[in-house]
């Protein structure tokens, strides 16, 4: 009986095969495969790998045996390292490693008083407070640049191009912070809503003019 079950199924194998041949080509069968192969996408920067290979070697050995970091692998330590890094928007280490080792420490307190200052929720919003910290640190590092250069005794042609250039990076992060911290404020108010009770209503924001024969209420939201 087990016999006859293989034979059949491997008949039924070879006709699939033989109309999958004929097909081949196909816009059908083009969206099939593509839909059958996005299920399988896999890359070693995939966080989700990460979080796999965390909760099948170390989740274990921390959660349930009551191991220390200390007692990891150097591998297993790395695994931690990189989560920390693919959900650094997350965990508030999403810029650590860009801002200079000194003000680290200050980078991720602003960060997280900004998320609660604008009650930030969203990953977008998150990640436009740290365009603000990233300028914001990039200000602390070229300000100490150019302070201990202007603050030599002497001067060249070479020192004042290189200060003239850094004066301008200055500028330049100071910019991106202002920029920054506006887009997030504008982003983070809430929607104008206005009670009208007049005869005739300019309003700026939607640079329309409304003119009314008789008076009444209207509410005017933005588009």
């Amino acid at each position: 009986m087990s016999k006859n079950k293989t034979k059949q199924s491997s008949v039924s194998k070879k006709k699939e095969l033989e109309e999958w041949d004929r097909k081949i080509g196909d816009e059908e069968v083009c969206k099939e495969t593509k839909d059958f192969l996005l299920k399988y996408g896999y890359t070693d920067c995939d966080p989700k790998n990460t979080l796999d290979q965390l909760s099948k070697r170390v989740m274990p050995k921390l959660n349930i045996e009551g191991k220390k970091i200390k007692d990891l692998t150097e591998e297993e330590i790395s695994l931690i390292s990189q989560f920390n890094i693919d959900y650094g928007i997350e965990n508030n280490l999403s810029m650590v490693e860009s801002v200079e080792v000194r003000y680290r420490g200050l980078i991720i307190n602003l960060r997280r008083e900004l998320i609660k200052e604008y009650n930030c929720k969203t990953y977008s919003e998150k990640a436009l407070v740290d365009m603000v910290i990233g300028a914001y640190a990039r200000n602390l590092s070229l300000t100490k640049l150019l302070i201990n250069s202007s603050g030599k005794d002497y001067t060249t042609a070479l020192l004042n191009n290189y200060i003239s250039v850094m004066g301008k990076e200055v500028d330049r992060a100071n910019r991106h912070f202002i920029t920054a911290l506006e887009t997030l404020r504008q982003m983070k108010q809430p929607e104008l809503k206005v009670n009208v009770k007049t005869k005739n209503a300019f309003i700026a924001q939607n640079q329309q003019f409304n003119n009314h024969q008789t008076q009444e209420n209207e509410n005017i939201e933005p588009k």
